[in-house]
């Protein structure tokens, strides 16, 4: 299996961009074409930050962040082809990514030019009891134990069960159960901040909607955010960010934020309190990790307006390139 050695890891601090209002964010989070479907892939560019496990050799290496791994964005699409009469997406990469969606079903289906195959990378239409088997190109490749570089992943073929179906914020998320036969790193790094492997409407699977992009070691991704244009519209979990090459973004200490009043009807305030320099972004999400609203900082007391937010609790982003802090309120 080809190998990627890391020499020295560094910290690419996140930087997002919000050339649009938060009003377009929220428009764009939650937009549905007009017979109520949502569609993954949406006119113009989107950009993924998609983080995969490689092989490296680091003396001062630390499980308690994602350690040797590498952050893909991946933007596009580029083009579009058709094969055998189907229409694709076309990302152009170090290889070319061919992906194209079901309207009717909500699947994702990614073809592989090279072995003449398509899988299925995510299933919107399953229901609880109902398996998924993870994306699965081996039978082409011989099965067994061949390590084709592109293409293999310890996860493959691995079935998995939906284990629950709900609706967030007008999004059908399924969560499926954990894949105890794998090295799915997402699960074996970070029990505590990534739960099960999650199918989100308009969003894909949260191991990217490419299914596999790794080319070092063999474990699934970890699809960290979502840009549609420049605008953030997912983030799996904020204390990752859209970034991770082996190190973390410090943390702020919890007394710096606070949240009031807390449950919150109309008006939020976000209070910063002994920071020298309060600017940075403030990103609102659901518990689909989904962006309701965004944006800049630049007081010490910061008034968001969550009159429009559904009913629920959500996670507030304070970040700028000093460090993070993460707290949540109740919407009522």
């Amino acid at each position: 299996m080809k190998k990627i050695i890391l020499l020295f890891l560094s910290l690419c601090p996140l930087t997002i961009m919000f050339a649009q209002s938060e009003e377009i964010v929220q428009q764009n989070a939650l937009s549905k074409d007009s017979t109520g479907y949502m569609p993954f892939f949406p006119d113009g560019p989107i950009t993924y930050n998609i983080a995969y496990l490689v092989n490296c050799y680091v003396a001062d290496y630390d499980p308690g962040y994602l350690g040797c791994v590498y952050t893909e964005s991946i933007t596009g699409p580029d083009t579009t082809v058709v094969v055998k009469g189907k229409e694709y997406k076309v990302f152009e990469q170090y290889f070319d990514i061919y992906v194209r969606e079901d309207v009717v079903t909500g699947k994702i289906f990614r073809y592989y030019p090279g072995l003449d195959t398509e899988v299925v990378v995510c299933d919107m239409s399953l229901s609880v009891g109902d398996t998924f088997r993870m994306p699965d190109v081996m039978d082409k490749l011989g099965g067994g134990n061949n390590y084709y570089w592109n293409y293999y992943y310890q996860e493959t073929n691995i079935p998995t069960i939906v284990d629950s179906v709900v609706n967030v914020d007008g999004r059908k998320v399924i969560y499926l159960k954990p894949l105890n036969e794998s090295l799915y790193f997402g699960e074996l790094f970070f029990p505590e901040l990534y739960p099960n492997l999650r199918f989100i409407e308009g969003i894909g699977p949260t191991y990217g909607p490419f299914g596999y992009i790794n080319r070092g070691a063999g474990a699934m991704n970890m699809l960290l955010c979502v840009h549609y244009g420049e605008s953030l519209i997912y983030m799996n979990n904020p204390i990752l960010g859209c970034d991770q090459f082996g190190t973390g973004i410090p943390e702020y200490p919890e007394s710096v934020l606070r949240l009031y009043p807390n449950p919150a009807n109309q008006m939020l305030n976000v209070e910063l309190d002994g920071m020298e320099n309060p600017q940075g972004v403030i990103t609102v999400m659901d518990m689909a990790g989904v962006v309701v609203h965004a944006q800049e900082c630049y007081s010490m007391v910061t008034q968001l307006d969550v009159s429009r937010l559904k009913s629920g609790i959500y996670v507030v982003v304070f970040r700028n390139g000093n460090g993070k802090i993460v707290k949540k309120f109740v919407k009522i």
